[in-house]
């Protein structure tokens, strides 16, 4: 489609020389982090696939892991007390943009129950690769290093996917797009860009 050779975009430059290819700017960013996320240590991409990997095909798991959490999180106080609303089960996908961000964050809130989980499911487990899993998932989480660079990701990941969906929404302004994405954190990246509609 796009390439410099023989494409539809080099017959459509050679007949309008002045033609200007514009990409999916939804696309781009997507790609921008899936790079970026390629930058990180490889043990963050594996607990975010393995995770709700682990969870994704047995009720007894997701249920196991869920009366820890409760019991993990009970207080004597109704208000501290939180809420299993968010379990991780949902997989990461390269074909679903906006999950990662949330895939991260559930993984981020619920790490030391996880730790909690991969500890004690490591040693019920019968079949040795379970076993194994387990047993890895239970070692990258204990890892410190592997806590801080979830901590720095997240945020960034949810940013990039919260501007990502300003852009794919179906009616939008170009003047309250540019204000919504050049508020709070993303504000640095657009103080040198100065729209025409302006």
């Amino acid at each position: 489609m796009i390439g410099e050779k023989n494409s539809i975009w080099s017959r459509l430059r050679e007949a309008s020389p002045n033609c200007i290819q514009m990409r999916c700017l939804c696309h781009s960013l997507a790609l921008s982090i899936q790079h970026a996320f390629g930058k990180l240590p490889s043990n963050i991409g594996f607990l975010l696939s393995e995770i709700p990997g682990w969870f994704s095909n047995s009720n007894q798991r997701r249920d196991a892991y869920v009366s820890l959490f409760n019991v993990m999180n009970e207080a004597g106080d109704a208000e501290l007390t939180r809420p299993v609303d968010s379990l991780p089960f949902e997989k990461p996908s390269a074909t679903r943009w906006l999950v990662r961000g949330k895939v991260l964050y559930s993984i981020l809130t619920h790490w030391e129950e996880f730790k909690a989980y991969f500890a004690c499911t490591e040693l019920a487990q019968s079949r040795a690769d379970a076993r194994y899993k387990a047993r890895m998932i239970k070692e990258m989480l204990n890892d410190k290093n592997n806590f801080l660079h979830v901590v720095f990701a997240t945020p960034i990941v949810q940013e990039f996917e919260r501007v990502n969906a300003l852009f794919q929404k179906n009616q939008r302004r170009p003047t309250h797009t540019y204000n919504r994405t050049c508020s709070s954190p993303a504000k640095s990246s657009c103080s040198s860009f100065s729209p025409r509609w302006q």
